[in-house]
This record gives structure tokens, C-alpha cells and sequence, in this order.
């Protein structure tokens, strides 16, 4: 083994077979067009020319620009240069050499550049150029949609060519930092060794492995964890060792051996390409610049060749291929070659960004369907035909990159759902229970109206808006509850199931993803191609990693854009005009960044607010746990079950969600609406993520107030925290992934659990199971009571550092990334997961636990949750959250894994979030991944706390900065986010590229892991900036309310910068400027 620990993991594959993946790279950059590669690679090349500091974060972009910046590139999740890193021995060397550090976030980003860059390239979820981190003395931690680096140098793409670049990847990797390699990818094979099953994070899971195993996922003592976003799926496969793939995977014992740590963020691209290309591409969270993509760089050159933006999505791959292959086509994030996975009888590993879930399903065992999947056949009409989709009664749901929910929630098991989407069905048809997860729920199915997802697919003018769209409206108009989530799922169908349906972040059935990504040859050979996908005259549903942005665009109707995505016409008020969806009787559960408040809270049913909303009494009434998870889930129907209802990240209680849901006033007004109702309810009113109605809980001393007066526990959660109310008391507001109040939660007799950055994890610890403290924030403090160390992640750092994170750090300690105490209490370990795991057993671990996605070294944290007072408007007060009774976790990219962890078989919680517990109990060190990175590492959504200051922004250098650097969680320097949301200036520049995303009068919903914030917001309506951050700045500019959402904003930059520095998914700042400037 290298010096260090290159874990090698999810989204990387064989680079002859990524070879295919990111298609020729030359080609996807000599692309006139601009082919927006988005999530799951980004050509960084253009990010790191630029001078100022990209955080690239979640669904991440080629950093290369980030890290030309003298400043701190942050390279995230899913995929680097892999093969760079590993062949340069400064490659991985150069990422950690930078001075300053490169995070490289979610989704990939080009490492080769980070590598070069002075700065340090911290590389998070969803892959990493494991390579050449591993060849690094220092640690690169290579995590989720990793993938062999070889493989992956054809992935993020033609490595070599990157390679070529001294600057580009060598700039990313030349960082004598630490190149974190977090999110979507950890060392599994730690965890896999452990008796217990491996933890399948976010954008990762081992697939065949978890179908191999009759029962448990991870048979094998030695399996080769193969997780969501790629894996040598043919090394994997045939190696009867234990290859350990992460989520994103990451051999994470090489990633800590390494001195330093190379921080590889979630789903990153070669952003390059998209800069490169004059057109826009708008690729979505674990995205892939579809035209360019549609092979997931698939035949780059033919996506290039299109004038035409021929947007492919959700890792786009190509999708004939999978779908002609009889056996098992493994469609990886960032797409493997489909016909050797497919060539594989036994593994079909279905990673993040579509994996063939048949093969998951056919398996008796859990298929842990990881991030990004999608059941391609299902997809087919995902977003294939969308209008059979929408035809379909029962299966008009099109998800998050489109899950065929029916057959997920027809299974009365379980069906594992995770982040960027598993094919449910086989999930769902095991015994074991599914976890829904983050990006991703069939809503319509779910809904159970039949003429929900009709309707939602129907209306000419609404884009199937969910969190990674869902109509709201429709959803909201069905007597039945229409949960929309964040990626939204429609969790009641799931919910119906006896077992826990957990679906998770950007799932779909990879069938149907056949056309998600989709059947990319008729994309591509279809003028109409991305116009067929949204040829429908129904909504055409714009997913979570992928949506075909044109489309929507073109349409005079809003495009949805989705991962924490909205159906931003009825959003436009944040959900907008939420007086639309407030009236609505029927209770529309309204997700990630919205949903129709008023009408969950006025509907007698449980109005489920999740992402960015749940209802939590509905999911805390609940004997089981209501785990409320990213991306919303309609926890409701999850709730009802026996089972724990695992609620998701950027969830918030839409009452209170109102103001990021906006149009605090109406909610404030409602006294029903008002997160009174939420808090009047015995029940705990859960809010959560992109979403408080910041006014009321500000300006009314009852606001806030009421979330907490409630008996019950208003949990807020993840980026999105009245901060004010928390800075204002005198106790240390903890601010989790981007955002908790911990003190207050901790405060409250009862514990409020903090999940989605930050629960307070002492109610969940009360429960004799255990409560699963996620997303950046758990109360780390029993974790860390246990002799071995809780490692706390996202958003969780080692509490001395801590102490100074979010301030008072004995309160925050106490507090801010949890009561780990009272999850250590729990018999059982609560893992604390996205953006947070429960780094005990990790801790346990002679080597260092490592502290991920939204974790950092709480030094660096000090300026994360920064000064409390900066943190206070990210963070709300968690008094009132607190006060409640009942504790409603809710987490960030974290769902309550107890209800997982109950399960006979090991429930895999993912999207940026999984419960570790099962990975904890094991022995072994269970290396918790997504968006969970080594302590050392301060990366995704947690960066130099200094640069993270606020939201995990360092919001001085963003604020300071001309340009805004914007770290975040899933969160991406605005700049480089500009090309990760892309080139925005290129996207702004095309009268139809982004304009076409933009044009659209409604609100083009700014999605997941950033859009083009600026377009949107140019638009009358607000943009709506969604889970995992938009462009805060412009979205306030505008006149109407700019909601600043998940996995925070650059608030500052955004309020001071002049122009629009958009903090989105990845936020965008500047981008106007900036794209000139790149330009």
C-alpha cells in the first residue's frame, strides 16, 4: 500500500472503462456548446484558473480553477482525476501540497488541478482521484464515487489529457494540504471486514456484495464493499478479497495513513468541460453535463457535437448499453463501462448515479441502491418517456432521476432507497428494509392519488417540480399527502410497505433510468434529444443529478430544478407563493426548501414538512423513530409504520420552512400555519433544512419561540437555523451542517435531536435503540463519553475544536454536533452520519477517525458555525427546538438510522448520511463516510472553519472576497460554481443555454448542488436557492424574498457583494462577474 491510505472508492472505475466515462475529456472541453458537466465531474480546469478561492463542495466541479486560486479550492465529492492522483506521486502529494486547501467536495472534481494547486485540494464525496491521494505520503482520503483511479481517469475524463495539464489536476493535488476525500466514500473495507454489515454511504454503496449476501450486505469478511458511484465494479467483482469500495470509496485506511488528507468531496466532475463549452449544459447534483455527459461523458464528442444543450442527466450514462444488456448492467455514477459491469453475472453494482437495480433486486438480501441509481428500465421513462410516467396511475412518479416508487413501495420490505437513488425495486422486494433517502422519492406514487403524479406530469406548464421535484401544487392538491421532498419522495407508498421504506438522495429505479441518463444514444442522436426527454407535454421532471435543464427551460413554465429541488413556480415565493400552497386543504407535505406549509400544517392530516420540512409529531407519534432524512421524505406514511420513518436531510417543517418557504409572513399570519401549529403540536414540530421562516422566528419573539414552545421538539435542521434566535441567547448556538443551534437542543430536558446538521442525539439516545445523530451535527459528547473515540462528523468536529466552533464550545461541545452522550448512552451506537457519522468505531480505530463532510477540526470550525453570532442567522434558536418533548431527528444527508439499524439487516442510511451503527458495532473501524471525513480534514460543508465560517463558508474570505468563495456542504465555491452552476456566465451568456434554464417566467428552481443561481434570480420570481445551497445573494437581491437554503449560503457575500454571488448548491457567487471573467 502507498504510504497513505488511498481508498479507492465509489465512482471509480477501471480507467479503460471510465475511459468511456467522461468521454473523451478532450472533446467534452473542445466543445463549443457549453455542456454543463455538473455533479459527479465537473471540468475543474476552468474552476481552478480562476483566482479566488471555488469551494467546490457537494456535486462538485472540476477544481482545477478552484485551485489555480491562490486561495482555497475546496474539491469535493464524487470523482477526481483519479488516475493523476495516483500516478503522480505529487499528484495526490500536489492536492495535499497546495498551502492552502483545495476541498474537493462532492461529486468529483478534476483532482488532477486540485492537485497541482498550491492550495490544498480537499477532495470529498462521491470520489476522488484515489491514485494518486494514495501515492501521496499523505493521507488522501478518497470517499465516496471513488473509483479506481484508472478507471476514473478515463471518468472524470480522458485523465490523461487532464493530466497533460501541469496546472490542472497537478494544481489540484500539488497542495501540500490535506486532500480530504470525504462524502460518497469511505473506507469500506474496515467496515466491511467488521462482522457487522458494511455501511453503503451516500453516492456509494457495494452493490453486489449487498446482493450476493442472502441477508446481509456485506457478507464477505473481507468483502469487497462496493459502494454507490463507482467501484472497480470488475475488480470488485472478481476479486475474492475484499475490495473495498466506497461510497465513492475510498480505501480509507490508506487515506488516513497519509500525513495529510486529501479530501475528496461529493460527486465532482471535470468542470473543465463545462467551462470549456460555450453552451450550457445544466447537469444536476450527481449531475452530468448531459449533452457533454450523456455517457456520463459518455462519447463526449457526441454530446458536444449537439448545438443544441442536450442537458443528460442524472449521471447520465450510456443508457443503451445498460439497457441492452441483459445481465446486470452496473450503471456507476459517472457512468462505468456498463458492458463490463453488465458482463458481470453475479455484481451488479448499482452505484450512485444508476446502477442496474435488477440485479440488486433479483438478490433475497438488501440491495443497498446507493446515490445517484437509477432502476434504468424505470428511468427509461426517468426521464424517459416522462409521459408513460406520467400515464402511469400508480407509477406517474418521476423522481429524483426518477424511482419507479410503486415497485419500491409494493415491496413490504424494506427497500433501501440511497442518495442519488437505488433501484428501489429490488430493495424494496428484499425482506430487509428500504431507507429512502435524500434526492429522491416516487411522490406520486406515493402520494397514492392516481392522479398525482398525472397531474403532476400533466400540467403543461408546471415541470415536475420536487425536491428534485415534485409538483408541489398537485402533490399539495391530493387529498392524500403529498409528500414532496427534498429530491422528494413520496414516502407514503414506501411508507405503505410494513417495512421502512428508506429511499434516499437522488434514487431512482435504474431501470427507469435506462432513459434517466437516458437512453443517451436517442438523446444524443435526437436533435430533440433532451427535447424528448421533456418533449412530454406533462411535466417534464427535472431530477436531482440531471435534469434536462433545456427543456424546462424552454418551457414557458417554471423548470424545476431539482436536487433540493422545487417546483419553483408555486416555489417561487420559496415554494413560492406559498399563499398557492397554503390554501391548498389537502395536506401537501412540501419538502427540501418548501412545501406548501400552510396546507400541511392547516391539512387535519399530518402535513409531513420535510426537507426543509416535516411534520415531526407526525413521524415523532411514531413509537418507532421518525427519522427524518435529507431531502425530505414524506415521513408521514413513514411515520405511521411500526418501523422508524427515517426523515432526510433538508427536511424542514414547511410552517416553519415558510421563510425558505417562503413567505414567512403568510406563515406567520397563519396561526395555524405558523410554526405555531408545528410547535402547538404535542408532536415535535421537526424543522428543518432551507427552511425556517427566519422572520417569524426572528422578528416574533414567538416565532422561533413557538418552534421550541411546542412541547414537542422543533428540531431545526440542516442550513437553516433561525441563528439569530440561537446567537442571540447567551448559550453557543451550534451550527451543524450549516446550522444548528446544539445548545438549545441540548438544553431542552428532552433532546431534541439535531439531525440534519444537528440534533440534539440525547432523545434519540433515550430510546433504547439507537439514536442515529446525522448530518453535521451529533451530540458528539456521548459518542465521544465512549472509551473509543466518537468520531463527529459532518459538522461535527473534535470537540476541543469544537469548543471553539460554535462557540462556547463546552455548550457546543454539550451541543453544537451533539449530545454524543446520550447517542453513546443508546446500547446501540448512533452513527452520526451525512455530514456526520458516528465516528466511534471509527475512532476506535487506531488511526484517526476520520471527521468528514461538514466536519472539520473544530479549530477550523471556530470559523465554521462561525463566531455564533455569524452562525446566529444560521442557526435557530434550538431553544425553542429544543424545548419540545419529543425529539424529532431530523437529519442532514442523515436519517435516523435506528429504524435501519433495527432491521435484521443493515439498513444503509445514505445520501450524506448512513447509519454507522452497524459500521460502529463492527470491530473494525467503521469508517463513516458520506460527507464524513477524517478530523484532520476539514471538508464538505466544513472547510478551514476559517473559510466555512459561516454555514461552513468561510464566510470572511467569502465575504471579503470580491469573489465568493463559497464553501459548503454540497456546496461549491460560487465561482467555480458559476461553472459548477456552471459556467453561469456561459449558462447566462447563451440566450438559450442558461437563459433557457432561466427564462422560464416562473422561477427556474435552482437545484441541488447548485444551479445558475444568478439566472434565476434575475427572474422576477424569487429563485428559489434549494437543498445544498444557492446562490444566496442575488436570490436577496431580488425583490422578492431570496431564500437562502440548504447547507447554507454564502449569507454575507451574498447580502454585501453587489452583484449577485449566488451561494448555491454549490452555490454560484458572482456569477455574472465571475463568468466574464472566465470567459
Amino acid at each position: 500500500m502507498s504510504e497513505t491510505t488511498a481508498d479507492v472508492s465509489n465512482n471509480c472505475r477501471c480507467k479503460e472503462q471510465l475511459k468511456n466515462n467522461c468521454r473523451h475529456q478532450q472533446q467534452l472541453q473542445t466543445s463549443e456548446t457549453t455542456a454543463d458537466v455538473r455533479n459527479n465531474c465537473r471540468r475543474q480546469q476552468q474552476l481552478q484558473t480562476s483566482e479566488t478561492t471555488a469551494d467546490v463542495r457537494n456535486n462538485c466541479r472540476r477544481q482545477q480553477q478552484l485551485q489555480t486560486s491562490g486561495t482555497t479550492s475546496d474539491v469535493s465529492n464524487n470523482c477526481r482525476r483519479q488516475e493523476q492522483l495516483q500516478t503522480s506521486g505529487t499528484t495526490a502529494e500536489q492536492l495535499q501540497t497546495s498551502d492552502t486547501n483545495a476541498d474537493v467536495r462532492n461529486n468529483c472534481r478534476r483532482q488532477e488541478q486540485l492537485q497541482t494547486s498550491a492550495t490544498t485540494a480537499d477532495v470529498r464525496n462521491n470520489c476522488r482521484r484515489q491514485k494518486q491521494l494514495q501515492t501521496s505520503a499523505t493521507t488522501a482520503d478518497v470517499r465516496n464515487n471513488c473509483r479506481r483511479q484508472q478507471q476514473l481517469q478515463n471518468n472524470c475524463r480522458r485523465q490523461q489529457q487532464l493530466q497533460t495539464s501541469g496546472t490542472t489536476a497537478e494544481q489540484l493535488q500539488t497542495s501540500e494540504t490535506t486532500a480530504d476525500i470525504r462524502n460518497n466514500c469511505r473506507r469500506q473495507k474496515q467496515l466491511q471486514t467488521s462482522g457487522t454489515t458494511a455501511d453503503v454511504r451516500n453516492n456509494c454503496r457495494r452493490q453486489e456484495q449487498l446482493q450476493t449476501s442472502g441477508t446481509t450486505a456485506d457478507t464477505s469478511g473481507t468483502t469487497a464493499d462496493v459502494r454507490n458511484n463507482c467501484r472497480r465494479q470488475e475488480q470488485l467483482l472478481t476479486s475474492g478479497t475484499t475490495a473495498d469500495v466506497r461510497n465513492n470509496c475510498r480505501r480509507q485506511e490508506q487515506l488516513q495513513t497519509s500525513g495529510t488528507t486529501a479530501d475528496v468531496r461529493n460527486n465532482c466532475r471535470r468542470q473543465e468541460q463545462l467551462q470549456t463549452s460555450g453552451t450550457t449544459a445544466d447537469v444536476r447534483n450527481n449531475c452530468r453535463t448531459t449533452a457533454d455527459v450523456k455517457n456520463n461523458c459518455r462519447r463526449q464528442e457526441q454530446l458536444q457535437t449537439s448545438a443544441s444543450t442536450a442537458d443528460v442527466r442524472n449521471n447520465c450514462r450510456h443508457q443503451q448499453q445498460l439497457q441492452t444488456s441483459e445481465t446486470t448492467a452496473d450503471v456507476r455514477n459517472n457512468c462505468r463501462r456498463q458492458q463490463q459491469l453488465q458482463m458481470s453475472e453475479t455484481t451488479a453494482d448499482a452505484r450512485n448515479n444508476c446502477r442496474r437495480q435488477e440485479q440488486l433486486q433479483m438478490s433475497e438480501t438488501t440491495a443497498d441502491v446507493s446515490n445517484n441509481c437509477r432502476c434504468k428500465e424505470q428511468l427509461k421513462n426517468n426521464c424517459r418517456h416522462q409521459q408513460q410516467l406520467q400515464t402511469s396511475e400508480t407509477t406517474a412518479d418521476v423522481r429524483n432521476n426518477c424511482r419507479r416508487q410503486q415497485q419500491l413501495q409494493t415491496s413490504e420490505t424494506t427497500a433501501d432507497v440511497r442518495n442519488n437513488c437505488r433501484r428501489q425495486q429490488q430493495l424494496q422486494t428484499s425482506g430487509t428494509t428500504a431507507d429512502v433517502s435524500n434526492n429522491c422519492r416516487r411522490q406520486e406514487q406515493l402520494q397514492t392519488s392516481g392522479t398525482t403524479a398525472e397531474q403532476l406530469q400533466t400540467s403543461d406548464t408546471n415541470a415536475d417540480v420536487r425536491n428534485n421535484c415534485r409538483r408541489q401544487e398537485q402533490l399539495q392538491t391530493s387529498a392524500t399527502t403529498a409528500d414532496v421532498r427534498n429530491n422528494c419522495k413520496r414516502q407514503k407508498q414506501l411508507q405503505t410497505s410494513a417495512t421502512t421504506a428508506d429511499v434516499r438522495n437522488n434514487c431512482r429505479r435504474q431501470q427507469q433510468l435506462q432513459n434517466n441518463c437516458r437512453r443517451q444514444q436517442q438523446l444524443q442522436t435526437s436533435g430533440t434529444t433532451a427535447e424528448q426527454l421533456q418533449t412530454s407535454e406533462t411535466t417534464a421532471d427535472v431530477r436531482n443529478n440531471c435534469r434536462r435543464q433545456k427543456q424546462l427551460q424552454t418551457s414557458g413554465t417554471t423548470a424545476d430544478v431539482r436536487n433540493n429541488c422545487r417546483r419553483q413556480e408555486q416555489l417561487k415565493n420559496n415554494c413560492r407563493r406559498q399563499k398557492q400552497l397554503l390554501t391548498s386543504a389537502t395536506t401537501a407535505d412540501v419538502r427540501n426548501n418548501c412545501r406548501r406549509q400552510k396546507q400541511l400544517q392547516t391539512s387535519g392530516t399530518t402535513a409531513d414538512v420535510r426537507k426543509n420540512c416535516r411534520r415531526q409529531e407526525q413521524l415523532q407519534t411514531s413509537g418507532t423513530t421518525a427519522d427524518v432524512r435529507n431531502n425530505c421524505r414524506r415521513q408521514e406514511q413513514l411515520q405511521t409504520s411500526g418501523t422508524t420513518a427515517d426523515v432526510r436531510n433538508n427536511c424542514r417543517t414547511t410552517a416553519d420552512v415558510k421563510n425558505n418557504c417562503r413567505r414567512q409572513e403568510q406563515l406567520q399570519t397563519s396561526a395555524t400555519t405558523a410554526d405555531e401549529q408545528l410547535l402547538t403540536s404535542g408532536t415535535t414540530a421537526d424543522v428543518r433544512n432551507n427552511c425556517r421562516r427566519q422572520e417569524q422566528l426572528q422578528t416574533s419573539g414567538t416565532t422561533a419561540e413557538q418552534l421550541q414552545t411546542s412541547a414537542t421538539t422543533a428540531d431545526v435542521r440542516n442550513n437553516c437555523r433561525r441563528q439569530h434566535q440561537l446567537q442571540t441567547s447567551g448559550t453557543t448556538a451550534d451550527i451543524s451542517n450549516n446550522c444548528r443551534r446544539q445548545q438549545q437542543l441540548l438544553t431542552s430536558g428532552t433532546t431534541a435531536d439535531v439531525s440534519n446538521n444537528c440534533r440534539c442525539q440525547k432523545q434519540l439516545q433515550t430510546p433504547g435503540t439507537t439514536a442515529d445523530v446525522r448530518n453535521n451535527c451529533r451530540c458528539q459528547k456521548q459518542l465521544q463519553t465512549s472509551a473509543t473515540t466518537a468520531d463527529v462528523r459532518n459538522n461535527c468536529r473534535r470537540k476541543e475544536q469544537l469548543k471553539n466552533n460554535c462557540r462556547h464550545q463546552q455548550q457546543l461541545q454539550t451541543n453544537n454536533c451533539r449530545r454524543q452522550q446520550q447517542l453513546q448512552t443508546s446500547g446501540t451506537t448512533a452513527d452520526v452520519r451525512n455530514n456526520c457519522r458516528r465516528q466511534k468505531q471509527l475512532l476506535t480505530s487506531e488511526t484517526t477517525a476520520d471527521v468528514s463532510n461538514n466536519c472539520r477540526r473544530q479549530q477550523q470550525l471556530q470559523n465554521n458555525c462561525r463566531l455564533q453570532q455569524q452562525l446566529q442567522n444560521n442557526c435557530r434558536r434550538q431553544t425553542q427546538i429544543q424545548t419540545s418533548e419529543t425529539t424529532a431527528d431530523v437529519r442532514n444527508n442523515c436519517r435516523r438510522q435506528q429504524q435501519l439499524l433495527t432491521s435484521g439487516t443493515t439498513a444503509d442510511v445514505r445520501n450524506n448520511c448512513r447509519r454507522q451503527k452497524q459500521l460502529l458495532t463492527s470491530e473494525t473501524t467503521a469508517d463513516v463516510s458520506n460527507n464524513c471525513r477524517t478530523t484532520a480534514d476539514v471538508s464538505n460543508n466544513c472547510r478551514r472553519q476559517e473559510q466555512l465560517q459561516n454555514n461552513c463558508r468561510r464566510q470572511q474570505q467569502l465575504q471579503t472576497s470580491g469573489t465568493t468563495a463559497d464553501v459548503r456542504n454540497n456546496c461549491r465555491s460560487q465561482q467555480q460554481l458559476q461553472n459548477n452552476c456552471r459556467r453561469q456566465q456561459q449558462l447566462q451568456t447563451s440566450g438559450t443555454t442558461a437563459e433557457q434554464l432561466q427564462t422560464s417566467a416562473t422561477t427556474a428552481n435552482v437545484r441541488n448542488n447548485c444551479r445558475h443561481q444568478e439566472q434565476l434570480q434575475t427572474s422576477e420570481t424569487t429563485a428559489n436557492v434549494r437543498n445544498n445551497c444557492r446562490r444566496q445573494e442575488q436570490l436577496q437581491t431580488s425583490e422578492t424574498t431570496a431564500d437562502v437554503r440548504n447547507n447554507c449560503r454564502r449569507q454575507e457575500q451574498l447580502q454585501t457583494s453587489g452583484t449577485t454571488a449566488d451561494v448555491s448548491s454549490h452555490g454560484c457567487t458572482n456569477v455574472g462577474a465571475r463568468f466574464k471573467i472566465q470567459m
